[in-house]
């Protein structure tokens, strides 16, 4: 109905079903004593144009106590203030169109919400010329929620670029998952030290910081081992600091970063899959106590800049790192792609893929690479001395500089494929004869193209190692 303007009851308190108004010419609500609805209350304002509209500037539910549904508010073009001063428990909080001049969401008494929380700005058109929309800049901060103790869905907070912290969400000790998006001025710390992260319908467990965001801290849990860890940056960031010392997924990628190296510590064990890439050009990526990823590795590396992970020593899946390092400092992983179902970020890269720009690639305690086999790029030298497996194939491709004086694999055992190619100063197969008698090594599976000498799979059974 686009003409009613005024709504007030002024004795109703219970209400068992639903509360539902979608009022473009909306002036003032009034529910003075209401303190209970046992289903939605659905406060609209979409005009026929499906347009946010009325003039209404405050709305607030003194008394108001439960929610059983969703209590949501929406669309209302005017709104400065939300007020549910003794809301105690709610069904889910649905505010997804905020308006960019709401100053004030004040719930200082709310304790439960057996669903999600949604708060989500406007972003209004930019005026002409202009390429930034309007995103809510007046909201500094919420009012209360800082009794919270259960979320059983998503928490998301977005499009306020005003808003300077969070509430203190200590007291948390259920939540689904966590997602901060656009939220420029946000500094401090993001609490949820109390917090054990469930799944709820389809809300899996996840911390999710998408967009421009200043925190110096998440403290969490140290054990999020069922949670996702994803952080989609674009802008110059520092990484926060973090307590949790295993996650499930870990999913780093920023367009750019301030930090030079990129430190991420404390981590021990990725139960999932660990994946860092975007333009991090010319700074050095460290974890310096990542012992275990379960899943696949993958990071992308952009231009000079080095990988180290001093602890590493297994990865369940395939361990990728693309681009052009120009150094990789792996000490002590001894195990790659040896998982019961090992997975991949790309299948047809190897199960261990190593590029390196002009540096030699020494991985002294590596025992066994499964799957498809070491895969290695531009490397000027390739030391392995305890490696005794690699189930699929070597291939190693573009290292003008590698020859048989800087290749060392004297523990090798088990191959099933060699496949060169732009090796100008490899000359010598030799020790490659061995897989080839016992059969190991098919026609199928040997390939030696642009190499300073080039054997073909009969040279090799005829033991032509080297160039005649």
């Amino acid at each position: 109905n686009d003409q009613v303007t005024y709504v007030l009851f002024e004795k109703l308190a219970t209400i068992e079903g639903s509360v539902m108004f979608n009022a473009p010419s909306l002036q003032s609500f009034g529910f003075p004593v209401l303190t209970t609805v046992g289903q939605d209350l659905n406060i609209q304002g979409l005009n026929e144009e499906n347009k946010a509209a009325g003039t209404i500037a405050t709305l607030e539910l003194p008394e108001l106590t439960s929610v059983g549904g969703v209590l949501a508010v929406n669309n209302l073009a005017k709104l400065t203030s939300m007020n549910f001063l003794k809301l105690k428990e709610t069904g889910g909080l649905n505010f997804h169109t905020v308006p960019v001049m709401l100053e004030t969401i004040n719930l200082p008494e709310i304790e439960t919400v057996n669903g999600s929380i949604i708060m989500e700005a406007n972003m209004e058109a930019p005026p002409t010329g202009s390429f930034v929309p309007q995103r809510n800049d007046v909201l500094l901060a919420f009012g209360g929620m800082d009794k919270l103790t259960t979320v059983k869905g998503q928490i998301k907070i977005k499009n306020f670029t005003a808003l300077k912290q969070l509430p203190d969400w200590s007291k948390i000790t259920t939540l689904g998952s966590i997602t901060l998006d656009y939220l420029e001025d946000v500094n401090g710390t993001l609490m949820l030290p109390n917090a054990r992260f469930e799944t709820f319908g389809e809300t899996a467990p996840q911390i999710e910081i998408i967009s421009k965001m200043l925190l110096t801290k998440i403290e969490t849990a140290e054990d999020l081992s069922n949670v996702n860890f994803v952080v989609k940056q674009i802008q110059n960031f520092v990484f926060p600091e973090i307590n949790f010392k295993s996650i499930n997924d870990f999913t780093y990628t920023p367009t750019s970063v301030k930090d030079n190296p990129v430190i991420i510590p404390t981590i021990q064990h990725v139960h999932g899959n660990l994946e860092m890439e975007g333009n991090i050009t010319n700074q050095n990526v460290e974890f310096p106590d990542l012992e275990i990823i379960d899943g696949y590795g993958y990071i992308q590396k952009f231009e000079t800049g080095s990988v180290t992970m001093s602890a590493l020593k297994e990865v369940g899946g395939q361990f990728y790192i693309s681009g052009y390092p120009n150094g990789c400092d792996l000490p002590l992983l001894s195990k790659v792609c040896c998982s019961a179902s090992p997975v991949y970020y790309e299948e047809g890269e190897g199960s261990l893929a190593i590029t390196l720009q002009g540096k030699s690639l020494v991985l002294p305690e590596l025992l066994h690479v499964g799957g498809e086999g070491l895969f290695v790029n531009r490397a000027t030298g390739i030391t392995c001395d305890k490696l005794q497996t690699i189930d699929g194939a070597l291939q190693i491709k573009s290292a003008t500089s590698l020859s048989q004086e800087t290749f060392s694999m004297k523990k090798l055992e088990t191959l099933h494929g060699v496949v060169f190619d732009g090796l100008t100063k490899f000359t010598d197969y030799t020790f490659f004869g061995k897989f080839i008698e016992n059969g190991m090594i098919t026609e199928e599976n040997w390939s030696v193209t642009k190499c300073g000498y080039n054997p073909d799979f009969q040279d090799m059974k005829d033991k032509k190692y080297t160039q005649e």
